[in-house]
């Protein structure tokens, strides 16, 4: 926070407020998978890292940008998709500039190495190239608890595939399911889906991730002062941060795929 706004005081608002968030310290207990907590940390050390390597177009910064997100990858797929996001702006960052590579290549590569492993691990068991290995299921059971508002029992480990006699998260029918080809299908009942999910953001950014007080405190800080060059450079960062999130309304909507909002917002 110091980094982007140059401001030590709103690093210490910045951190005491994350340190206390419900969302990262309590909540992940109750939501069952207590991957938040490391994987909003990651993120948010990959940002910060992303911010020095896109200002100086230093190594050293996109080392640490680079191993942050693998790191993020290998707890949650998600993490992917901030790798690629920066990668993208650092491409266009070193065109214009007409330098940087370097470190942005080295952001590349520590990431790879990072991701490799996993990546062959799951070509292993499933012999496709894959890049996360409960993509299918998500969408199965995403689109089984918009529609229906329950997975009626079901969750990651006891939904069965249509055979009614193996689990599908164990099942070969689970590569079978793709987003894309979910969307491709049923272009209707996706968009539904996905109008649906929108309508749920709202209820729970207002609940167990922010609360009306944080809510007000993030407008005052968003608003509170007149957007000139500098603030429109520094916070159009930080809602590049927030992008990726933007996936989590395409398979369905829970507090816990929004955490990373918490420490960002």
């Amino acid at each position: 926070s110091r980094e982007v706004t140059g401001d030590a005081r709103v690093a210490v608002l910045a951190g005491l407020l994350t340190a206390l968030s419900p969302a990262l310290v309590v909540w992940p207990l109750y939501w069952g998978s207590n991957t938040e907590s490391a994987f909003t940390a990651l993120i948010v050390a990959g940002l910060w890292a992303s911010w020095r390597m896109l200002r100086q177009g230093r190594w050293q910064p996109a080392l640490v940008a680079g191993l942050a997100f693998g790191l993020a990858y290998l707890i949650r797929p998600e993490g992917l998709i901030w790798w690629a996001l920066y990668l993208l702006i650092g491409l266009v960052t070193c065109i214009h500039r007409k330098g940087g590579w370097r470190a942005l290549g080295v952001f590349a590569a520590i990431f790879v190495l990072v991701a490799l492993p996993y990546v062959i691990y799951l070509y292993r068991i499933t012999d496709t190239i894959q890049l996360a290995g409960k993509t299918g299921i998500s969408v199965a059971l995403g689109a089984q608890i918009t529609e229906q508002g329950t997975a009626q029992g079901n969750d990651y480990g006891t939904m069965l595939d249509s055979t009614g006699k193996e689990v599908l998260w164990l099942s070969s029918e689970q590569r079978e399911y793709s987003l894309a080809d979910t969307i491709v299908a049923e272009p209707r009942a996706a968009l539904r889906r996905l109008v649906i999910n929108l309508r749920v953001v709202p209820e729970e950014l207002a609940g167990p991730l922010l609360g009306p007080a944080f809510l007000a405190l993030i407008v005052l800080g968003w608003f509170g002062l007149p957007w000139d060059a500098s603030r429109w450079q520094q916070n159009g960062f930080l809602l590049t941060g927030l992008l990726p999130l933007a996936v989590v309304p395409l398979f369905h909507v829970e507090a816990r795929l929004l955490a990373p909002l918490v420490p960002v917002a």
